[in-house]
């Protein structure tokens, strides 16, 4: 092949046999793998339950319970994971980062997987508008959101099960109505109604949390839990629908700051419809 290129003649080498032979056997390895990937995604999808994934805006994600799930299921295996405590520094103040780091394994294959949890995440840091000191803030929660994202990123990657969409679960015999739903409203928009309420705080620690029930049902078994006229501890609820009208307030008024902040994160990322008090997510219904 020639070309004429600043006045000079550019010659350009044929593909010899070999090289015409060594695309055909990359082009039948990647249609291969694709097939593989596709049948890998129906049996993961057909193994896990509604309670494994969750709905944030108009994407379907996977939560670190699920993914600890299809790992087990599907012999996913992760190594010489690395926790890393790293500190920075922003117009505030000093902060640190949780990070985790793992070799994540599926057959003959490998990847670095990383996860990630800030400090300065509004979900841990923020309370009435204001920054909470160090000392107010859980670590604990922080590592275990960072390790979580870990095992969320590694697994997904790896088994190629990122960007599922509402058909692939329709597909898999999923009733989209019993997957919990992190819904987004106007972040000027206030609740006025108890069923409102419940919604947003559900959709608040849903989402806190990554998507994790038992980490969100214990976050609220955190707050909800008072103590008597006699100085007794009363333990809180593991339930929201167990709340009771006064109770929802009660709390809704503790969270109002952190779910207004959680809405006007949510729309810088997305512009999603707005959805009805209904559309809420089922985390917590029925204290199960």
């Amino acid at each position: 092949m020639q070309k004429k290129k600043d006045n000079e003649l550019v010659v350009y080498k044929q593909m010899d046999d070999m090289d015409v032979m060594s695309l055909e056997q990359a082009v039948a390895v990647a249609e291969h793998n694709i097939e593989i990937f596709k049948r890998i995604k129906t049996t993961v999808l057909k193994a896990t339950r509604p309670s494994d994934w969750v709905k944030m805006g108009e994407t379907y994600q996977i939560t670190g319970a699920g993914a600890e799930r299809i790992a087990g299921l599907i012999g996913v295996s992760w190594s010489d994971t690395i926790q890393n405590k790293i500190y920075s520094e922003d117009e505030i103040g000093k902060y640190y980062i949780y990070e985790y780091r793992a070799k994540f394994s599926f057959g003959n294959r490998s990847i670095i997987a990383i996860g990630t949890c800030s400090q300065r995440d509004k979900f841990f840091s923020m309370k009435d508008k204001k920054l909470l000191p160090s000392s107010e803030i859980d670590e604990t929660n922080i590592m275990k959101s960072a390790y979580t994202n870990m095992v969320m990123n590694g697994v997904t990657r790896i088994l190629g099960m990122r960007g599922i969409t509402a058909e692939d679960l329709v597909s898999a015999g999923f009733r989209l109505e019993d997957i919990a739903q992190v819904t987004f409203r106007e972040s000027g928009q206030d609740s006025t109604s108890t069923a409102q309420k419940r919604a947003d705080i559900r959709e608040y620690l849903l989402a806190k949390f990554n998507g994790d029930e038992k980490l969100a049902k214990a976050e609220l078994i955190k707050l909800t839990a008072w103590k008597n006229q006699e100085g007794k501890e009363v333990a809180g609820k593991a339930s929201i629908d167990e709340l009771s009208p006064k109770q929802v307030d009660i709390l809704y008024g503790k969270l109002k700051d952190a779910i207004l902040e959680f809405k006007r994160a949510g729309q810088n990322k997305q512009e999603p419809a707005k959805q009805e008090a209904s559309d809420a997510p089922v985390l917590f219904q029925g204290g199960k």
